[in-house]
């Protein structure tokens, strides 16, 4: 299965509560970086994804899925910053 084949991406970015952008699948937004969050009695795990997008950070939750596969997907987009958000959604999820 491929990044862009799951719910959740492409990525809706938020830069602040009032500002956000809805990105096509070939959208030129850079990874900086990802990273799972989850408490044992808190809210629901979720995926802390921050793009460079026209020159500023903007920042992604992926929220759709259970925490194993978040932690697919997390792994998935490591060692990958850099790159485009186009380019990350053809990579195959790992197992």
């Amino acid at each position: 299965m491929k990044l862009r084949d799951l719910d959740g991406w492409p990525l809706t970015l938020k830069e602040s509560y009032s500002s956000q952008k809805v990105l096509g699948p070939a959208s030129p937004a850079l990874l900086k970086r990802c990273m799972l969050f989850s408490t044992v009695d808190g809210p629901e795990a979720y995926l802390s994804v921050v793009v460079d997008y026209q020159g500023r950070d903007w920042h992604a939750m992926i929220t759709e899925h259970p925490a194993p596969m978040l932690r697919r997907i997390e792994a998935t987009l490591k060692g990958h910053e850099g790159q485009t958000l186009a380019s990350l959604g053809e990579l195959e999820v790992v197992e």
